[in-house]
């Protein structure tokens, strides 16, 4: 229990807080979602709106589960892709940004 409460202080491996919000806007383009922010899901914790709710789902863990924190700091692979229905889990972000570009042809960038 302590070995989880202080791997989960440690944090998840994230993308740069730039680079999320140009992956998410590509995701948003891609499934074509409507820009209007005011018809986006809202985290409850820190008021992001996101632009589907399978996003915010993987926002509320990666942001604020320490649980999930104290697994990513293990490197395990608990990193989902973004493209809802794809499912396919990796053990950091780059992988998964790789994954997108590969697999679901999002830009390089």
């Amino acid at each position: 229990n302590v070995e989880r409460e202080l791997l989960a202080q440690q944090g998840p491996r994230t993308l740069s807080k730039e680079d999320e919000e140009k992956l998410l806007k590509e995701v948003a383009q891609i499934a074509e979602i409507p820009t209007n922010l005011s018809l986006r899901p809202e985290c409850s914790i820190c008021h992001r709106r996101l632009p589907t709710e399978h996003l915010l789902s993987l926002h509320l863990s990666e942001a604020h589960d320490s649980f999930f924190a104290a697994q990513a700091a293990k490197k395990l692979c608990v990193f989902e892709c973004l493209v809802e229905g794809c499912g396919k889990k990796f053990c950091g972000p780059q992988q998964r940004k790789q994954h997108l570009r590969d697999v679901h042809c999002f830009p390089k960038g």
